[in-house]
């Protein structure tokens, strides 16, 4: 019964298209956990992608550090994602597949018949992709190098709020 749920949450664009990436890379699909994470606190008002790392000096000596903006959107994406998942998978050392769908919603200024139009302003899918992937480091899987293929997509632009749909496919070599 608790699959069924778990299957009706999963995307089915994103598992047609998970088939031929693991087709191709020879990978075989232990698991799939679909996670959704809605923009609605101080910490994650709205989609961001990752920021370039900031650096000032401490005691005449460069520093490098992430933006707060940034460092406060991975630690709320992390505890989302623990209260949702756990870490149940943190020490999964195979290849894994990475997928995030970034919706956002629709700006007040927009006429209505921009509703439903395709999401072509900043933040790129690739940065969205990025916070998240190192948000999730050490938690969904071991290291964020174990990721043999990303699916990055933003989707149209509709509804009143922002959300993250993040697919982990844990994979093994075929037999």
């Amino acid at each position: 019964m608790q699959s069924t749920r778990r299957e009706r949450r999963m995307n089915p664009y994103l598992r047609d298209a998970r088939a031929p990436l693991l087709d191709y890379l020879g990978l075989s699909e232990i698991e799939t956990m679909a996670t959704r994470i809605y923009c609605d606190t101080e910490k994650l008002p709205e989609v961001i992608g990752a920021m370039r790392p900031r650096m000032d000096t401490r005691g005449g000596h460069p520093h490098m550090h992430n933006a707060t903006k940034h460092q406060k959107a991975m630690d709320e994406i992390t505890d989302r994602y623990r209260a949702a998942r756990g870490a149940i998978r943190a020490g999964f050392a195979g290849p894994v597949l990475f997928a995030v769908v970034s919706h956002r919603k629709v700006p007040k200024s927009w006429p209505k018949r921009r509703i439903g139009e395709q999401d072509t302003a900043k933040p790129d899918s690739s940065n969205i992709l990025k916070l998240v992937e190192d948000a999730l480091n050490g938690l969904a899987y071991k290291d964020d190098c174990q990721i043999v293929g990303e699916i990055p997509l933003k989707a149209p632009r509709v509804g009143d709020r922002d959300w993250l749909e993040i697919e982990v496919t844990y994979c093994e070599p075929r037999r």
